[in-house]
């Protein structure tokens, strides 16, 4: 059985809740929605039907621990949650992390801020944008650089939430300088506040007397550095 892409973000949703509760996932969709941050209500058949979940009976330990971690927000909730039944199955040993190498460097490069940060839904954005194609690297470098960016915000509620971050695709805000064609010609973003970004508008208000505008912390430039200038802070003079 292929699954498709909605069923494969599913699965790994459930390898996190069910990594925390001795591998049983609850059969509230409206919870497993509400705690992933999920877009819409998820259809765990798939799974089941191929395997991946199997329903069973947990005993009245494991129910009472599963009601208490499912607390419902809303009237539907409520009236499911009494005749909860589990689905899941042991998907790793408790003792192992159930996050991904990729994401646990994610978690590690974000800065933390003051208030909430939930870990799921943000661990269900970055395995989604990969999964979209991006580079995992690429996402977590961005992450530095934001820590780096925003060093001063740092521990405030001023540093956004890395859901948030990842559903806004702000890595892509924060990338290393790079060259790409544009129109032909190829450019280069450079980050506002390095040397080269600093020779540039040096350049720019001695002959223009303006200095260059800012967009995604940075802008683009014919090349890395201005005529004349071979490295920053020097010239061929």
């Amino acid at each position: 059985m292929v699954l498709d892409d909605a069923s494969k973000l599913l699965a790994v949703v459930c390898m996190v809740i069910a990594a925390r509760h001795n591998g049983l996932v609850p059969a509230i969709p409206s919870y497993i929605k509400r705690v992933a941050y999920l877009d819409t209500t998820p259809n765990l058949n798939p799974l089941i039907e191929c395997g991946f979940l199997i329903e069973t009976l947990a005993n009245d330990s494991a129910s009472k621990q599963l009601r208490t971690n499912a607390e419902p927000e809303t009237e539907t909730e409520t009236e499911k949650k009494v005749s909860i039944r589990m689905v899941g199955r042991k998907v790793r040993k408790s003792k192992d992390s159930p996050w991904s190498k990729e994401f646990e460097s994610f978690w590690q490069a974000y800065p933390k801020r003051k208030g909430s940060n939930p870990k799921v839904p943000a661990s269900v954005k970055f395995h989604a944008a990969i999964q979209a194609g991006y580079d995992p690297e690429a996402i977590i470098g961005g992450a530095r650089r934001y820590a780096e960016d925003d060093r001063a915000n740092i521990g405030t509620p001023y540093i956004a939430q890395a859901v948030t971050w990842l559903n806004q695709c702000r890595w892509q805000d924060y990338a290393p300088n790079q060259e790409i064609p544009i129109g032909g010609a190829t450019q280069v973003f450079i980050l506002e506040g390095t040397p080269e970004w600093d020779a540039w508008q040096a350049y720019r208000v001695a002959l223009t007397g303006k200095r260059s505008p800012v967009k995604n912390n940075g802008w683009w430039f014919p090349t890395l550095l201005p005529p004349e200038i071979t490295s920053p802070g020097g010239s061929n003079d």
